[in-house]
């Protein structure tokens, strides 16, 4: 989709990103006075982005909610979905890009003999270096403390906001490098955890860490050429490089934020927005881009409450043989007739056009992208074909149980191009699709998923199709045509009316919808996935059912909590005792048994 009228020739602009940070959702007090910030946020892109162009990526750089809750993170997804919903109508769909802050990291227990060890990170050597060797207890703290995080994240990637596809995951929770396709080349954003030290109350600030390593897990050890394979490359930590240790600081210059690897570093934690340009001995400067707190409430000595709302829109172009990052800051402030608002933030020194540049010199030379496998193809229906993309989560275990159903499934679809799978909540309808499309042939698949529940026929369907996504389903069609072996899966069919009779309309009208796909996609396969069985249907049923026996040892055999050595027959009847052969359950039943084991360990 096009971003915008462009203040220069089109080709200059490389990227335009949103960046938003320290959204606190579940703070005291948001509830009621959310909703009016939100309606203020909402209006200002409605009149800012068509002037100064649509993002193509959000960037979040964390403190997404207060205080790590399951319950704070499903609220965060609806806020999510209605801003997602904004950007559509504008006639974008930006990839976002979250980082994790101190506020998304669940506090463990006092006791816990890993963050206690960890709170003497810098006055006890032997500590890093244990850590760093993943010696027992650091890698399950650290995944426990961002095990909500690391949840909701993984729920985005199965929702229809778009998420990175090509993206590395690192050494600590949240760390990522992600190579992002905007028009014909690519950008990079390197995201690191800075939070991760930061395990009790207190003031952490110049005691945190955020070691090269995590920088080097991500880029196969060489950021230099990692980055000279994109457009531009982005930087995101959540804390500004002042919260360091000094010796952490020294190998951030030194090894992380360096020469003119990254076009800036983008962060926030402060509340208060800042952006400056550092250059030091005659050297190229870092640009470095703090975000103001998005909902922000600081408690002030006289018991006032100060109120921070603030984003900006940042676009970074090509500029003869250098570049121009230019920013557009925001910032709320209190109308004369009393009503809160959202304007251009004069504390900086704007132009007419209510922003300001900054102009620098790069390395790297726009070029083509370095082949992102799988490529989308981009054209008439691309944006929203890229809105549809999935990643099925991948569990090992789920590869070696309900091998028959497999390899049923599989034949439908290599025969038919067609196959339904029932499954219920918690039977792990996921990963046996993830497990049996990476059978379907040796290259990696793009899956695509529409949702088609609360549908009643073909034309509600196809209009809601086009309402959500802002594209015809013909559209989508022309687009999935182009592209290699695929899979389409219709998710959430609802096989029966509201007083329980069969929809048969509805699937009558699905199955002829499918077969004009297969028609008109001669590389794509579809899969129907439902609740419940459909009392008629001309496709091959594949009906998923909780564990037996045997699959439940192979489960255990096979995960990362279980073993061979525990997978007893006594043991594997207690799990299924427990857990009714439920993989989503057995996953639960096995996480907390080595929760358990290590809290016992430590007493």
């Amino acid at each position: 989709m096009p971003n915008g009228p462009e203040l220069q020739s089109p080709t200059s602009r490389i990227v335009t990103f949103l960046h938003l940070s320290d959204l606190h959702v579940g703070m005291n007090q948001d509830r009621w006075l959310w909703p009016t910030v939100k309606s203020a946020f909402y209006a200002d892109l409605k009149r800012l982005l068509p002037t100064c162009g649509l993002p193509d990526l959000v960037v979040f750089s964390g403190d997404l909610v207060q205080r790590a809750a399951v319950t704070e993170y499903e609220r965060l997804a609806d806020i999510l979905h209605e801003l997602w919903k904004v950007f559509r109508e504008l006639g974008c769909n930006p990839v976002l890009v979250p980082v994790p802050g101190n506020h998304d990291l669940t506090r463990q227990p006092e006791d816990d003999l890993a963050s206690n060890a960890l709170r003497e990170w810098w006055t006890v050597r032997r500590i890093s270096k244990a850590f760093w060797e993943n010696a027992r207890g650091y890698p399950e703290f650290l995944q426990a403390s961002f095990a909500h995080y690391q949840q909701f994240v993984a729920s985005l990637y199965k929702s229809s906001i778009p998420m990175p596809q090509v993206v590395t995951h690192g050494l600590i929770p949240g760390d990522l490098a992600a190579k992002i396709a905007v028009g014909d080349h690519t950008i990079g954003v390197v995201g690191l955890n800075s939070a991760w030290l930061q395990v009790g109350e207190g003031d952490f600030k110049g005691l945190l860490d955020v070691d090269p390593r995590q920088l080097m897990a991500l880029v196969d050890n060489d950021p230099d050429a990692w980055c000279k394979q994109n457009a531009a490359n982005l930087l995101v930590t959540h804390h500004p490089e002042s919260w360091l240790h000094l010796d952490s600081r020294a190998a951030w210059k030194a090894e992380i934020n360096c020469g003119t690897r990254f076009d800036c570093h983008i962060f926030g934690h402060m509340h208060e927005q800042q952006s400056s340009v550092v250059a030091l001995g005659g050297y190229e400067g870092r640009r470095l881009l703090q975000g103001a707190s998005l909902f922000g409430l600081e408690q002030m000595s006289d018991r006032r409450i100060e109120r921070i709302h603030g984003y900006s829109v940042n676009e970074i172009s090509r500029q003869g043989r250098g570049r121009r990052l230019r920013q557009w800051p925001r910032k709320a402030t209190l109308g004369a007739d009393g009503a809160r608002k959202l304007i251009p933030n004069h504390d900086y020194n704007l132009t007419e056009g209510n922003c300001f540049d900054i102009e620098y010199n790069a390395d790297v030379a726009l070029q083509a992208p370095a082949p992102l496998v799988p490529n989308l193809t981009v054209g008439s229906g691309g944006k929203a074909l890229d809105a549809l993309r999935r990643v099925l989560p991948s569990s090992e275990p789920a590869r070696h149980v309900r091998t028959f159903e497999q390899q049923a499934c599989l034949d439908f679809l290599l025969k038919h191009r067609m196959a339904w799978v029932v499954a219920d909540w918690g039977l792990g309808a996921d990963e046996f699709l993830e497990a049996m499309i990476g059978r379907l042939s040796p290259s990696k698949q793009l899956v695509f998923q529409i949702d088609v529940g609360g549908y009643g026929g073909r034309d509600e369907m196809l209009d809601g199709i086009h309402r959500n996504l802002g594209e015809g389903f013909q559209q989508i069609c022309e687009a999935l045509s182009r592209q290699p072996e695929c899979v389409l899966i219709f998710d959430d069919v609802e096989v029966t009316r509201g007083a329980g009779e069969p929809n048969v309309d509805f699937l009558a009208a699905l199955e002829d919808v499918a077969n004009a796909v297969l028609q008109y996609c001669p590389d794509a396969r579809l899969i129907f996935r439902s609740r419940r069985r459909p009392s008629q249907t001309n496709i091959c049923v594949v009906e998923l059912t909780a564990l037996n026996d045997l699959d439940a040892m192979l489960y255990i055999q096979n995960h990362p909590a279980g073993s061979v050595g525990i997978a007893t027959e006594s043991f594997v009847r207690k799990i299924m005792g427990h857990t009714d052969g439920l993989p989503s359950r057995i996953d639960e039943a096995l996480r907390h048994r080595v929760t358990r084991r290590r809290r016992l360990a430590s007493c």
